[in-house]
C-alpha cells in the first residue's frame, strides 16, 4: 500500500523493518521474500535507487547461496527462494541491458 501510494521510502522501510524481525525470529524464507521486494522498489524508482535495487538482490543472493553452498540438508524452501532470486536478479538485469543502464 505504501508503494502503491507512491512512498516509496516507507515502502522499503516497512520491507527493511519486516525482514529485520523475520529475522529474529528464524524464518528466513520471509526475511528474504521481504528484502527482494524492497529491492524492487528501489529498482522501479529508476535513477541511482535502479542501481541500488540489483545491489540489494545480489546481496540477497549472495546471502542465500551462502546458507545453501555445501549443506545437502537445505530446505527445498531455501533452494527455490535462492532459485527465484535468480530469476528476479536476472529480470533487473535484463531491464538494465535493455536500457543501456551500465551495471557493474
Amino acid at each position: 500500500e505504501l508503494q502503491d501510494s507512491g512512498q516509496d521510502g516507507a515502502a522499503i522501510a516497512a520491507f527493511d523493518r519486516a525482514a529485520e524481525l523475520f529475522g529474529g525470529l528464524g524464518n528466513t524464507v520471509a526475511q528474504v521474500r521481504c528484502l527482494r521486494s524492497a529491492a524492487w522498489v528501489k529498482f522501479r524508482m529508476g535513477g541511482d535507487e535502479r542501481l541500488a535495487g540489483v545491489a540489494a538482490m545480489r546481496s540477497v543472493l549472495s546471502s542465500l547461496e551462502s546458507l545453501t553452498q555445501g549443506d545437502l540438508a537445505a530446505s527445498d524452501e531455501l533452494a527455490s527462494e535462492r532459485d527465484n532470486t535468480v530469476e528476479q536478479l536476472e529480470r533487473m538485469l535484463k531491464i538494465t541491458a535493455e536500457e543501456g543502464t551500465a551495471v557493474d
